[in-house]
Formats: structure tokens, C-alpha cells, sequence
């Protein structure tokens, strides 16, 4: 009986590891610092003084409050093909998939997390030459998807 419960355990670990492995708030931890790299994170702070000057340029860029981008087009082509194998194996319960779009071997998805009818980040995830991680933190409604469709669907 011990055999199987230590047995059990270990698996159980082996499964949240796995798991925590593949997950996006992993892959903003491991490529941030990843050789030739850039990461820009924009915390609350700076986004306030942001918004003073883009009044009117964004309309739901007043409900962004935080952004994190990671550039990795610089990096070596092994650190984008890791990147590119783990982004394929993302799972991740804390967010659903917005959309995925595939052209001439660059792939973009793009991953929201919500609170009811609020979306509070947008994670667009980038493989290809230009690989890149981006995350939008903020408090965004429908309403304001659709003013900016519609701003700049013309």
C-alpha cells in the first residue's frame, strides 16, 4: 500500500510539472532571459503617463495598464525553435484560445484571460523569424473590441 501511494505522488508531481512547464506564464519566464533577448515589461506606473499622450490615438488603450513584450528575433535560431516546440505544447487553464493564424511558416496565436464578460490580458504568442511574446494587462469589455474594429476595420 505505501508502494502505491509513494507511487501515486511522484506521478501527481511528474503531472504538475508537466504542466507547469506549458505554461504561458513559463514561457515569459524562460525566453525573457534568454540570450539576445529583448524584454520591455511597462508596469501601472508608466502606463498611466503613457496614456497622457495617447489621448484619442487608442480608445481602449485607456483600460491597458500594464504591457510585457519579448523580442526574440535576435536570438539564436535554436532558442526560437525551442521556443516554437514549446509554444506549440502550450496549455494553460487560466486562459482560452482567442485565435490561431498560420502564414508562410510563421504562426501567431493569441490566448485572453477573462474575469465574466471582462477580458483582464491578451497574450499574442509569435514563432517564426520574428518570434515574439506580448502581453496586454488591463481590464477590456467587448464594447471596447468593437469600437476598435471598427475604428480600424475600414
Amino acid at each position: 500500500m505505501k508502494k502505491f501511494v509513494v507511487m501515486s505522488l511522484f506521478f501527481c508531481l511528474a503531472v504538475f510539472q508537466i504542466n507547469a512547464q506549458n505554461s504561458i506564464d513559463k514561457l515569459f519566464k524562460d525566453f525573457s532571459t534568454a540570450p539576445g533577448c529583448e524584454s520591455v515589461n511597462v508596469g501601472p506606473f508608466l502606463m498611466t503617463l503613457a496614456k497622457t499622450f495617447m489621448s484619442g490615438e487608442l480608445d481602449f488603450g485607456k483600460n491597458i495598464n500594464g504591457v510585457h513584450i519579448v523580442d526574440l528575433a535576435n536570438c539564436t535560431p535554436k532558442t526560437k525553435n525551442r521556443f516554437s516546440n514549446r509554444v506549440k505544447k502550450v496549455k494553460d487553464k487560466q486562459y482560452e484560445l482567442f485565435t490561431r493564424v498560420k502564414d508562410d511558416g510563421d504562426n501567431l496565436s493569441v490566448w485572453v484571460k477573462r474575469e465574466k464578460e471582462t477580458i483582464n490580458e491578451f497574450v499574442l504568442l509569435s514563432t517564426g523569424d520574428s518570434a515574439t511574446l506580448i502581453r496586454l494587462r488591463g481590464n477590456i469589455t467587448q464594447k471596447d473590441i468593437d469600437a476598435v474594429v471598427k475604428k480600424y476595420a475600414k
